[in-house]
């Protein structure tokens, strides 16, 4: 089933007022989740703020999608949760 539109706007709402953080600490939890990814490699990401789009290097690890500028930064720019996402084939290429 769908979820209701309000908890989907609550829930994107909190999201985009309240992002993401890493805790603070000496660095050796994120290089383990870096370190053996499920995937990784350059993809386009449209910015938040300008509308450009920027070439970004993405980590796909444990459901979480996680983008930095370059390949030798310690801490990613910004992640995407994947918990509960599915991904479907859509008939029309502009949607």
């Amino acid at each position: 089933g769908d979820l209701p539109q309000e908890l989907l706007l609550s829930l994107y709402e909190s999201i985009k007022t309240e992002p993401f953080k890493i805790p603070e600490d000496d660095g050796n939890d994120l290089m383990h989740t870096f370190f053996n990814p499920d995937k990784e490699g350059w993809l386009w990401k449209q910015g938040g703020r300008y509308k450009s789009w920027k070439r970004r290097w993405f980590i796909l690890n444990d459901n979480c999608l996680y983008y930095f500028e370059y390949t030798t930064d310690k801490e990613p720019r910004g992640i995407i949760p994947l918990e509960n996402i599915s991904v479907r084939a859509a008939s029309d290429r502009q949607r």
